[in-house]
């Protein structure tokens, strides 16, 4: 009859789909794009391409998998326990 098949594709880093990774793998992209730009530091010595190449073959995952829509929820979330907290603690 027929034959089904499929396969995994996975999203490689690039600057224009930086946003689309976790916290932790865009805090680490501009870590090391920093790094790049200090005359002090062996980076220094790298082409931005060469930067971009090495974090493109980074798993997204090495920095925690925590997306910015959770951690912002998670922030609000704190916030709105403590204004709470400091409601009850009024009284």
């Amino acid at each position: 009859v027929g034959r089904i098949s499929y396969g995994v594709r996975w999203r490689m880093w690039s600057p224009k789909n930086h946003l689309k990774f976790p916290i932790g793998f865009q805090e680490s992209v501009k870590t090391m794009m920093m790094a790049s730009r200090r005359p002090e530091s062996l980076m220094y010595l790298l082409q931005d391409e060469i930067v971009h190449f090495i974090m493109n073959k980074c798993f997204w995952d090495w920095w925690g998998d925590e997306m910015a829509e959770e951690a912002e929820e998670e922030a609000e979330q704190a916030e709105s326990e403590t204004a709470r907290d400091d409601a009850t603690s009024r009284f």
